[in-house]
């Protein structure tokens, strides 16, 4: 649970020890349990910044979250490189991230995705799933990312990833946790795979719901 919307924030994360971070409640639960399962691959996608990889592995280890894979965000080089777009923006990070993961995953592999209102993940995560799905192509993720704000290196690295997928409808679930009051008709326009939640005990309710997680799992 990190507030990156105000300096206080952003030091507070940068500085606090991993004992010190809260995570979001349920979260911890929630991805244990799904972890038991011994098919399943949890590969963790943040806009925190790489330098605080230790610390957030140790938070991890803490909450006793198992995982294949954490990425982060450089923002260090980033404000080197005067690219202040991209130390806010999530299209151009994330985006580019999911495409190179799914390379790295089976590709007959389903997903779900986990995110929330606070960033842009709903849009970001559909986005994903429909290029992944072939529904959208290079063309597409081209004009996409470049109404988005993305820079063009950027652009260039999701496009190398979509000339590589195994293309089939492979996200079922987009889990959108209501952090910030957003309503939950904004996301219609998504359609049905976007599942706002306001709790991701409500997520686990609807993954068990459909046989991806055993009843008392995420307790």
């Amino acid at each position: 649970d990190t507030d990156f919307g105000s300096i206080a924030g952003l030091v507070r994360s940068a500085t606090e020890p991993a004992h010190a971070k809260r995570a979001t409640p349920g979260a911890s639960a929630l991805v244990r349990a799904l972890g038991d399962r011994p098919e399943v691959r949890i590969a963790i996608l943040s806009g925190s910044p790489t330098q605080l990889r230790g610390v957030l592995e140790e938070k991890l280890r803490l909450d006793g979250v198992a995982f294949d894979e954490l990425i982060l965000k450089d923002n260090l080089d980033n404000l080197r490189r005067g690219r202040l777009r991209a130390v806010r923006g999530q299209l151009g990070y994330k985006l580019p991230a999911l495409l190179h993961a799914r390379l790295r995953t089976d590709p007959e592999a389903d997903e779900t995705l986990f995110g929330d209102d606070a960033e842009a993940d709903a849009l970001v995560y559909s986005v994903y799933a429909d290029v992944v799905a072939g529904q959208v192509g290079a063309a597409g993720v081209s004009r996409i990312m470049e109404a988005g704000g993305a820079y063009p290196d950027q652009i260039d690295r999701a496009l190398q990833a979509v000339a590589s997928l195994h293309h089939r409808p492979s996200v079922q679930r987009i889990f959108i946790r209501l952090d910030r009051g957003v309503p939950t008709a904004r996301f219609d326009q998504l359609g049905p795979r976007v599942v706002p939640v306001h709790s991701w005990w409500q997520a686990a309710l609807v993954l068990v719901g459909s046989g991806l997680l055993e009843p008392g799992r995420a307790g």
